[in-house]
């Protein structure tokens, strides 16, 4: 028997490869749930960003996530740097002085069936 190390301890890099994975795996998942439950992306968005998630493992989800967030103030009426540009929120008139569509027309006029985020 020699004196190196017991190879049933895993080794410090070996910890390390496996939080990450597991901190990759843990963004993923918070991503694809985040965009599952978010009403403010379409469905061709949303496959998009699905697919980003899965084909790029760190900068897709984090780019979901920032552009959910995103979305999210915008539609919380935030501040210009919140909001994208070519979004309408609930209630805001277009330049033609009508609203978006009767969707938004609706929640303005009952707002208590708007979401609370």
């Amino acid at each position: 028997m020699g004196s190196g190390a017991n190879p049933l301890v895993p080794a410090q890099w070996e910890v390390l490869v496996g939080g990450m994975g597991f901190l990759i795996i843990a963004l993923l998942i918070h991503a694809v749930i985040a965009l599952a439950y978010n009403r403010l992306v379409s469905g061709p968005e949303r496959l998009g960003l699905l697919a980003a998630c899965l084909l790029l493992p760190v900068v897709g989800p984090a780019a979901t996530l920032l552009l959910l967030h995103r979305l999210k103030r915008g539609a919380r009426g935030g501040t210009a740097v919140g909001s994208l540009p070519g979004r309408l929120r609930p209630g805001q008139e277009t330049a033609a002085g009508s609203h978006s569509s009767e969707r938004a027309e609706s929640m303005v006029a009952c707002p208590s069936t708007r979401v609370p985020w």
